[in-house]
């Protein structure tokens, strides 16, 4: 049983995030494992090393159950829930003597905020982390409110508003053995309601292509760039001199003489492609930790260097290539493969990657077989049917417009994906064990 001796930490702090630190030590050992959970999202350490190699750590889930009465449609909280943790091999990383684990959190899905337009979807008012550390088959530390926490330069973290930092608060190094943490706090513990636990075991985000972008526009401090084609990530880039602000705007249309089309269907819901670097010295390399945005477009407001695109999505394996004499298909196909790729996230697929990035079960239901005709995307829809289920009233069969469940418009052929995914997961895969597993939620909707 995993997690078993250890405790929740809750983070209940002013801004959108945290650093944690534990130290450890270890003594002639064969196999060092890492399991955690972090909510929202995390990076994980260890001696000062980046252990996941990938982005926005934690798969979405319907987490816990949350008061759904004050929503744009009003229900009682009748679905069911789990959470994925997260299992890595740090035997390579890990040394003899002391050892230190280092997380950061962010928002990410599960503090979510800044979009309020259908209610109240968040699943917590704080940032929450729970983990283990086992040497050779053997537990030999897990969170018990002994680590030490800081807020730190990231300042503000959403989904839907950006991300700004504010580099007065930044503690360079903090993932190191030897950094100084005297006046971090005692992180605090806490219960929580249950919830099934399952192990990750899906595809997750990464850091898929990079490349320097087209200056099609400068003025003073003020440059656009023209990235060439509408895709999700950010920007990443190193101020030159040492500046008091430095923004960004991101966009899929040029206006032209330096402004970007801002607007499109929905902004008036609050969203906004937006980020902002708060006293930043000189040389230093920024880029977001807990966001991305869908563009073509960025406008940069600040002196600075080395820009790069960074196209960041779950790099599924492709199953088909397609190659003709007629341009016109050919472009079709790219657009196809380039749509799907921008909207699949942390174990979900999107309906868009700039504006609501919810999980439509619609929109997976008129796409999945497009998608498995194209990608290696077993493990991907095994993992959200898994989530569409959950999202199944558990009184009256109904199966929510998105999944996991964060509102959003629809109607009752939306939950048909509880079939649908089966479906052509079986034709593609030829294993009945899908349909076993979930045939009596596809009785359930059909009495509805």
């Amino acid at each position: 049983m995993v997690f078993e001796k250890a405790k929740w930490l809750d983070f209940n702090i002013e801004n959108d995030s945290v650093h944690v630190r534990s130290l450890f030590s270890v003594c002639n050992y064969k196999k060092v494992t890492i399991r955690i959970i972090g909510l929202g999202f995390f990076n994980l350490y260890l001696n000062g090393k980046d252990v996941t190699g990938k982005k926005f750590n934690q798969l979405f889930s319907n987490f816990n159950k949350r008061d759904l009465t004050k929503t744009f449609v009003p229900q009682k909280d009748d679905m069911s829930n789990r959470i994925y943790y997260n299992e890595y091999d740090v035997t390579n990383l890990a040394k003899n003597g002391k050892n230190c684990m280092a997380v950061t959190l962010g928002n990410g899905w599960y503090r979510h905020s800044d979009r309020y337009c259908e209610g109240d979807y968040s699943f917590s008012k704080t940032l929450k982390l729970i983990y283990e550390i086992e040497v050779d088959g053997k537990v030999i530390k897990c969170s018990d409110g002994t680590e030490k926490y800081s807020e730190n330069h990231i300042r503000k973290s959403t989904l839907y508003n950006g991300e700004h930092q504010d580099f007065c608060y930044e503690c360079a190094g903090f993932e190191n053995i030897n950094y100084f943490d005297l006046d971090w706090k005692n992180a605090p513990i806490c219960e929580v309601d249950k919830v099934p636990l399952y192990k990750a075991d899906c595809p997750v985000d990464s850091v898929v292509k990079k490349f320097k972008p087209k200056i099609i526009y400068k003025k003073g401090d003020v440059t656009v760039y023209d990235c060439g084609i509408t895709k999700c990530g950010y920007v990443e880039f190193t101020a030159k001199t040492a500046q008091s602000e430095i923004n960004l705007e991101y966009a899929e249309e040029y206006k032209g003489k330096g402004e970007l089309v801002l607007s499109y269907e929905g902004q008036d819901s609050g969203e906004s492609q937006f980020e902002s670097y708060k006293n930043v010295p000189k040389n230093k390399k920024c880029a977001p930790n807990f966001t991305f945005y869908g563009f073509r477009y960025v406008k940069v407001v600040g002196n600075v260097k080395k820009v790069k695109v960074v196209h960041v999505f779950t790099n599924l394996d492709r199953a088909t290539n397609f190659n003709s004499s007629s341009k016109l298909l050919n472009w079709y196909n790219c657009a196809t493969i380039t749509s799907m790729q921008s909207n699949t996230h942390m174990g979900i697929q999107f309906d868009c990657p700039q504006r609501e990035k919810y999980g439509y079960t619609g929109d997976c239901l008129v796409s999945c077989e497009t998608m498995l005709f194209n990608f290696n995307a077993k493990k991907f829809y095994e993992k959200w049917i898994g989530d569409i289920a959950d999202c199944q009233n558990s009184v009256n069969g109904y199966i929510t417009n998105t999944a996991p469940y964060m509102g959003g418009g629809g109607g009752p052929v939306w939950g048909l994906e509880i079939v649908e995914v089966p479906y052509q997961l079986y034709k593609k895969y030829h294993d009945k064990s899908i349909y076993e597993k979930y045939y009596k939620n596809m009785e359930k909707y059909f009495y509805f």
